[in-house]
């Protein structure tokens, strides 16, 4: 791909539009739930990254690798890409301190006009054609077997424990990272609903506490007046 590719707005809006239309089949197809949608990562995983990536990243030339990455080629080139479980030896080869965890990217690939999921790593460097550090890609795998991806969209994964769970039991960590944050969400969300209603119960029926509401207070420790005092008896 050529540098004027890369920096031309007009080249990078066209990217953006082709990736958009890409994760629209992506997300329609998900829902179907076959063999097809197995491509993809499920429903709340796909919205996530769609949402939380500010960047297209480009391969990196192999010739401008870290050294680790070139030394390590060798030892990881005879696995099969895009299946992310690869890249597990591949990090084992070159984790930390070489190569840190956070350079461990989740996300897609567009090959050919087709969205792939898979995982990479990224660097940032500083190109002569954009005045910033640009996120750029290393992916030995895809090199090895003759892929030539346009570009890469994803995301490091903030915890490491998802990465371990994903050598002991498969699930991908992207996945995992993602389910635990919207559980999390979920709960605060019910907690602060709950806290709310507290607050309003004690300032116009302090006497009237729901029972699913007593429960709350009881496992914060928040003080619970008498139940059932008139005029507030309860029938």
């Amino acid at each position: 791909m050529k540098k004027e590719y890369y920096s031309d707005a007009g080249a990078r809006d066209a990217m953006w539009k082709q990736l958009e239309e890409l994760m629209g089949v992506a997300r329609n197809t998900i829902w179907k739930n076959d063999d097809d949608s197995r491509k993809y990562y499920d429903a709340n995983t796909h919205a996530f990254l769609y949402e939380n990536t500010y960047e297209l990243m480009f391969p990196l030339d192999k010739e401008k690798w870290p050294s680790k990455f070139q030394e390590h080629y060798l030892e990881i080139q005879a696995m099969v890409w895009p299946q992310f479980t690869t890249y597990c030896y591949g990090m084992d080869v070159i984790a930390p301190p070489c190569v840190p965890l956070g350079l461990l990217h989740f996300g897609y690939a567009v090959v050919d006009g087709i969205l792939i999921k898979t995982t990479f790593f990224v660097v940032q460097m500083m190109v002569d054609y954009q005045l910033w550090a640009q996120g750029m890609v290393i992916d030995p795998l895809a090199v090895y077997h003759g892929k030539m991806p346009q570009y890469y969209i994803g995301c490091p994964i903030p915890d490491t424990k998802f990465i371990l769970e994903w050598r002991r039991n498969g699930k991908h960590p992207l996945e995992g990272y993602v389910s635990q944050k919207n559980e999390k969400e979920r709960s605060d969300r019910i907690y602060d609903s709950s806290m709310q209603a507290y607050y309003t119960q004690m300032t116009y029926e302090p006497h009237w506490f729901p029972d699913d509401l007593i429960t709350f207070a009881k496992q914060e420790g928040l003080y619970v007046p008498p139940q059932g005092y008139w005029p507030y008896k309860k029938v």
